[in-house]
Protein backbone atom coordinates (compact mmCIF):
# COMPACT_ATOMS: atom_id res chain seq x y z
CA UNK A 1 0.00 0.00 0.00
CA UNK A 2 1.45 3.38 -1.04
CA UNK A 3 1.29 6.45 1.16
CA UNK A 4 -1.09 8.17 -1.28
CA UNK A 5 -3.03 5.09 -2.38
CA UNK A 6 -6.39 6.84 -2.31
CA UNK A 7 -5.12 9.54 -4.65
CA UNK A 8 -3.02 7.27 -6.88
CA UNK A 9 -5.12 4.09 -7.01
CA UNK A 10 -8.57 5.47 -6.22
CA UNK A 11 -9.30 3.45 -3.07
CA UNK A 12 -8.13 2.76 0.47
CA UNK A 13 -9.26 0.16 3.02
CA UNK A 14 -9.42 0.68 6.78
CA UNK A 15 -9.85 -2.71 8.45
CA UNK A 16 -12.06 -3.49 11.46
CA UNK A 17 -13.60 -0.06 11.95
CA UNK A 18 -16.55 -1.64 13.80
CA UNK A 19 -16.39 -4.42 16.40
CA UNK A 20 -18.49 -7.57 16.02
CA UNK A 21 -20.85 -6.84 18.95
CA UNK A 22 -21.77 -3.44 17.49
CA UNK A 23 -22.20 -5.04 14.07
CA UNK A 24 -24.62 -7.61 15.47
CA UNK A 25 -26.69 -4.99 17.25
CA UNK A 26 -26.86 -2.62 14.27
CA UNK A 27 -27.49 -5.37 11.74
CA UNK A 28 -30.48 -6.60 13.77
CA UNK A 29 -31.99 -3.13 14.17
CA UNK A 30 -31.45 -2.17 10.52
CA UNK A 31 -33.02 -5.32 9.08
CA UNK A 32 -36.04 -4.90 11.36
CA UNK A 33 -36.75 -1.59 9.61
CA UNK A 34 -37.35 -3.39 6.32
CA UNK A 35 -40.93 -4.09 7.43
CA UNK A 36 -41.55 -0.52 8.56
CA UNK A 37 -42.92 1.38 5.50
CA UNK A 38 -42.53 4.77 7.18
CA UNK A 39 -38.75 4.19 7.43
CA UNK A 40 -38.21 3.50 3.72
CA UNK A 41 -37.40 5.96 0.96
CA UNK A 42 -38.42 5.62 -2.69
CA UNK A 43 -37.15 2.61 -4.64
CA UNK A 44 -37.48 1.61 -8.28
CA UNK A 45 -40.18 -0.93 -9.11
CA UNK A 46 -38.71 -3.09 -11.88
CA UNK A 47 -41.90 -5.13 -12.26
CA UNK A 48 -44.26 -2.23 -12.86
CA UNK A 49 -45.83 -2.30 -16.33
CA UNK A 50 -43.48 -0.86 -18.98
CA UNK A 51 -40.74 -0.14 -16.43
CA UNK A 52 -38.33 -2.79 -17.76
CA UNK A 53 -38.23 -1.30 -21.26
CA UNK A 54 -37.94 2.24 -19.93
CA UNK A 55 -35.12 1.26 -17.56
CA UNK A 56 -33.28 -0.48 -20.42
CA UNK A 57 -33.62 2.66 -22.51
CA UNK A 58 -32.37 4.93 -19.72
CA UNK A 59 -29.33 2.75 -19.06
CA UNK A 60 -28.49 2.67 -22.77
CA UNK A 61 -28.67 6.49 -22.73
CA UNK A 62 -26.35 6.56 -19.70
CA UNK A 63 -28.99 8.24 -17.50
CA UNK A 64 -29.22 7.56 -13.71
CA UNK A 65 -32.46 5.79 -12.86
CA UNK A 66 -32.96 7.46 -9.49
CA UNK A 67 -33.61 10.82 -11.17
CA UNK A 68 -36.64 9.49 -13.04
CA UNK A 69 -40.25 9.86 -11.87
CA UNK A 70 -43.13 7.37 -11.82
CA UNK A 71 -40.81 4.38 -11.52
CA UNK A 72 -41.18 3.74 -7.84
CA UNK A 73 -42.70 1.35 -5.33
CA UNK A 74 -45.74 2.59 -3.42
CA UNK A 75 -46.52 2.55 0.30
CA UNK A 76 -48.97 -0.24 -0.50
CA UNK A 77 -46.06 -2.31 -1.86
CA UNK A 78 -44.01 -1.64 1.25
CA UNK A 79 -46.88 -2.63 3.53
CA UNK A 80 -46.84 -6.12 1.98
CA UNK A 81 -43.45 -6.63 3.61
CA UNK A 82 -39.82 -7.21 2.72
CA UNK A 83 -40.39 -10.72 1.31
CA UNK A 84 -42.77 -9.19 -1.26
CA UNK A 85 -41.10 -5.96 -2.38
CA UNK A 86 -37.53 -7.36 -2.38
CA UNK A 87 -38.57 -9.24 -5.54
CA UNK A 88 -39.66 -5.95 -7.18
CA UNK A 89 -36.59 -3.78 -6.53
CA UNK A 90 -32.84 -4.16 -6.12
CA UNK A 91 -32.42 -1.98 -3.03
CA UNK A 92 -34.08 0.36 -0.53
CA UNK A 93 -32.78 3.22 1.58
CA UNK A 94 -33.68 3.93 5.22
CA UNK A 95 -34.62 7.47 6.25
CA UNK A 96 -32.65 9.46 8.84
CA UNK A 97 -30.04 6.78 9.65
CA UNK A 98 -28.00 9.02 11.97
CA UNK A 99 -31.10 9.62 14.11
CA UNK A 100 -32.63 6.18 13.90
CA UNK A 101 -29.37 4.33 14.65
CA UNK A 102 -27.48 6.69 16.94
CA UNK A 103 -24.70 4.10 17.45
CA UNK A 104 -23.60 4.75 13.85
CA UNK A 105 -22.30 8.21 14.71
CA UNK A 106 -19.34 7.14 16.83
CA UNK A 107 -17.98 5.06 13.94
CA UNK A 108 -18.77 7.37 11.01
CA UNK A 109 -17.39 10.41 12.80
CA UNK A 110 -14.42 8.63 14.36
CA UNK A 111 -10.74 9.60 14.36
CA UNK A 112 -10.00 6.72 11.98
CA UNK A 113 -12.39 8.12 9.38
CA UNK A 114 -11.26 11.72 9.87
CA UNK A 115 -7.53 10.94 9.77
CA UNK A 116 -7.82 9.00 6.51
CA UNK A 117 -9.72 11.89 4.92
CA UNK A 118 -7.23 14.49 6.14
CA UNK A 119 -4.37 12.60 4.48
CA UNK A 120 -6.24 12.80 1.20
CA UNK A 121 -7.44 16.43 1.34
CA UNK A 122 -4.18 17.62 2.97
CA UNK A 123 -6.01 20.20 5.07
CA UNK A 124 -8.98 20.53 7.44
CA UNK A 125 -11.37 22.15 4.98
CA UNK A 126 -13.50 19.11 4.17
CA UNK A 127 -17.02 18.35 5.36
CA UNK A 128 -19.46 15.49 5.73
CA UNK A 129 -21.91 16.16 2.87
CA UNK A 130 -24.19 13.16 2.72
CA UNK A 131 -24.92 9.77 4.25
CA UNK A 132 -27.19 6.90 3.26
CA UNK A 133 -28.03 3.49 4.71
CA UNK A 134 -28.99 1.14 1.90
CA UNK A 135 -29.99 -2.53 1.75
CA UNK A 136 -29.41 -4.46 -1.48
CA UNK A 137 -31.42 -7.60 -2.26
CA UNK A 138 -30.58 -10.91 -3.83
CA UNK A 139 -33.09 -11.44 -6.65
CA UNK A 140 -33.43 -12.21 -10.36
CA UNK A 141 -34.07 -8.64 -11.47
CA UNK A 142 -31.90 -6.94 -14.14
CA UNK A 143 -28.82 -4.94 -13.25
CA UNK A 144 -29.39 -1.41 -12.06
CA UNK A 145 -27.20 1.59 -12.89
CA UNK A 146 -24.81 1.07 -9.95
CA UNK A 147 -23.99 -2.40 -11.35
CA UNK A 148 -22.54 -0.73 -14.46
CA UNK A 149 -19.16 0.98 -14.43
CA UNK A 150 -19.67 4.70 -14.03
CA UNK A 151 -18.13 7.88 -12.65
CA UNK A 152 -20.16 10.25 -10.48
CA UNK A 153 -21.20 13.40 -12.30
CA UNK A 154 -20.44 16.76 -10.73
CA UNK A 155 -21.74 20.25 -11.50
CA UNK A 156 -18.70 21.92 -9.95
CA UNK A 157 -16.33 23.46 -12.46
CA UNK A 158 -13.36 24.22 -10.23
CA UNK A 159 -11.05 21.26 -9.59
CA UNK A 160 -10.77 21.84 -5.85
CA UNK A 161 -14.49 22.29 -5.11
CA UNK A 162 -15.53 19.19 -7.06
CA UNK A 163 -13.26 16.95 -4.95
CA UNK A 164 -15.34 14.19 -3.37
CA UNK A 165 -14.41 11.08 -1.46
CA UNK A 166 -16.99 8.42 -0.72
CA UNK A 167 -16.72 5.69 1.88
CA UNK A 168 -18.76 2.57 2.43
CA UNK A 169 -19.08 0.43 5.56
CA UNK A 170 -20.76 -2.98 5.18
CA UNK A 171 -22.92 -4.19 8.07
CA UNK A 172 -23.75 -7.46 6.35
CA UNK A 173 -23.70 -10.54 8.60
CA UNK A 174 -24.54 -14.19 8.04
CA UNK A 175 -25.45 -16.28 11.09
CA UNK A 176 -24.19 -13.36 13.21
CA UNK A 177 -20.70 -13.66 11.72
CA UNK A 178 -18.64 -11.39 9.49
CA UNK A 179 -18.69 -12.24 5.78
CA UNK A 180 -16.76 -11.39 2.63
CA UNK A 181 -18.17 -8.06 1.36
CA UNK A 182 -15.91 -7.66 -1.67
CA UNK A 183 -18.63 -6.73 -4.17
CA UNK A 184 -17.07 -3.37 -5.09
CA UNK A 185 -14.95 -3.01 -8.24
CA UNK A 186 -12.82 -0.11 -9.39
CA UNK A 187 -10.74 0.59 -12.49
CA UNK A 188 -7.56 1.77 -10.83
CA UNK A 189 -6.64 4.27 -13.52
CA UNK A 190 -7.43 7.98 -13.24
CA UNK A 191 -9.76 9.11 -16.04
CA UNK A 192 -7.26 11.88 -16.81
CA UNK A 193 -5.17 9.11 -18.37
CA UNK A 194 -8.04 7.98 -20.61
CA UNK A 195 -9.09 9.43 -23.95
CA UNK A 196 -12.56 10.92 -24.34
CA UNK A 197 -13.48 7.94 -26.51
CA UNK A 198 -12.36 5.47 -23.80
CA UNK A 199 -14.34 7.37 -21.16
CA UNK A 200 -17.50 7.33 -23.28
CA UNK A 201 -17.21 3.60 -24.06
CA UNK A 202 -16.51 2.68 -20.44
CA UNK A 203 -19.32 4.73 -18.89
CA UNK A 204 -22.33 2.46 -18.18
CA UNK A 205 -20.59 -0.67 -19.38
CA UNK A 206 -20.48 -4.10 -17.73
CA UNK A 207 -17.27 -5.78 -16.63
CA UNK A 208 -17.37 -8.24 -19.54
CA UNK A 209 -17.44 -5.36 -22.04
CA UNK A 210 -14.40 -3.48 -20.75
CA UNK A 211 -11.35 -3.14 -22.98
CA UNK A 212 -8.48 -5.53 -22.27
CA UNK A 213 -6.34 -2.62 -21.05
CA UNK A 214 -8.95 -1.63 -18.43
CA UNK A 215 -9.58 -5.22 -17.36
CA UNK A 216 -5.91 -5.36 -16.35
CA UNK A 217 -6.50 -2.32 -14.14
CA UNK A 218 -9.51 -3.78 -12.33
CA UNK A 219 -9.30 -3.92 -8.54
CA UNK A 220 -11.65 -5.79 -6.25
CA UNK A 221 -10.72 -4.65 -2.69
CA UNK A 222 -11.05 -7.47 -0.17
CA UNK A 223 -13.20 -6.19 2.66
CA UNK A 224 -15.29 -7.80 5.39
CA UNK A 225 -18.20 -6.68 7.54
CA UNK A 226 -17.17 -3.69 9.65
CA UNK A 227 -14.29 -2.61 7.38
CA UNK A 228 -14.37 0.81 5.74
CA UNK A 229 -13.57 1.39 2.07
CA UNK A 230 -12.74 4.90 0.83
CA UNK A 231 -12.88 5.59 -2.91
CA UNK A 232 -12.71 8.46 -5.38
CA UNK A 233 -15.92 8.33 -7.47
CA UNK A 234 -15.14 11.35 -9.66
CA UNK A 235 -11.81 10.26 -11.15
CA UNK A 236 -12.12 6.46 -11.14
CA UNK A 237 -14.73 4.23 -12.77
CA UNK A 238 -16.45 1.95 -10.24
CA UNK A 239 -19.38 -0.41 -9.83
CA UNK A 240 -20.91 -2.94 -7.44
CA UNK A 241 -21.81 -6.55 -8.22
CA UNK A 242 -25.32 -7.75 -7.52
CA UNK A 243 -25.39 -9.27 -4.01
CA UNK A 244 -25.28 -12.99 -3.28
CA UNK A 245 -27.28 -12.39 -0.07
CA UNK A 246 -28.87 -9.39 1.66
CA UNK A 247 -26.29 -6.60 1.67
CA UNK A 248 -26.39 -3.84 4.32
CA UNK A 249 -24.14 -0.81 3.69
CA UNK A 250 -23.69 2.73 4.98
CA UNK A 251 -22.41 5.19 2.38
CA UNK A 252 -20.82 8.53 3.26
CA UNK A 253 -19.84 11.46 1.02
CA UNK A 254 -17.15 13.97 2.00
CA UNK A 255 -15.98 17.05 0.13
CA UNK A 256 -15.49 20.78 0.05
CA UNK A 257 -18.03 23.18 1.54
CA UNK A 258 -18.67 24.76 -1.88
CA UNK A 259 -19.42 21.45 -3.58
CA UNK A 260 -22.95 21.40 -5.02
CA UNK A 261 -23.88 18.44 -2.78
CA UNK A 262 -23.55 20.65 0.30
CA UNK A 263 -26.90 22.25 -0.60
CA UNK A 264 -28.53 18.92 0.31
CA UNK A 265 -26.64 18.33 3.56
CA UNK A 266 -29.10 20.37 5.64
CA UNK A 267 -31.73 17.69 4.96
CA UNK A 268 -29.59 15.06 6.70
CA UNK A 269 -30.45 15.06 10.41
CA UNK A 270 -28.33 14.30 13.44
CA UNK A 271 -29.22 14.42 17.12
CA UNK A 272 -28.12 17.64 18.81
CA UNK A 273 -27.44 15.58 21.94
CA UNK A 274 -24.98 13.40 19.98
CA UNK A 275 -23.37 16.36 18.21
CA UNK A 276 -22.67 18.15 21.50
CA UNK A 277 -20.23 15.39 22.43
CA UNK A 278 -18.12 15.78 19.28
CA UNK A 279 -14.64 17.23 19.63
CA UNK A 280 -13.76 20.50 17.90
CA UNK A 281 -12.62 19.08 14.58
CA UNK A 282 -15.51 16.60 14.26
CA UNK A 283 -17.92 19.39 15.14
CA UNK A 284 -16.53 21.42 12.21
CA UNK A 285 -16.58 18.32 9.98
CA UNK A 286 -20.33 17.85 10.65
CA UNK A 287 -21.39 21.51 10.84
CA UNK A 288 -23.53 21.33 7.67
CA UNK A 289 -25.81 18.64 9.11
CA UNK A 290 -29.17 19.64 10.55
CA UNK A 291 -29.13 19.33 14.35
CA UNK A 292 -32.48 18.28 15.84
Amino acid sequence: MTKNQLKEKGYLKVASLIDIDSLKSLNYKIINELNNPSSLMKAINYKKKNNSKLIEKLVSQKKPLINQKKLFLTKKDYKKGYNYYSKLTNSVQIKNPLIKFHELNKFIFSDKIYSSLKKYFKDDNFYFLYGALRLHFKNNLPNMDSNYFHIDKTYNMREKTKQIIKFSIPFTLKNNKKVNCSEFNLISLNIKKLSNDEIYKTDYSLKKNLSLNLKHKLKNPKIKSGDCLFFDPINFFHNADKPKHLRVVFYGVVGRKKNYISKKTKYLKISNKIAKNFNKRINKFTCLLKKV
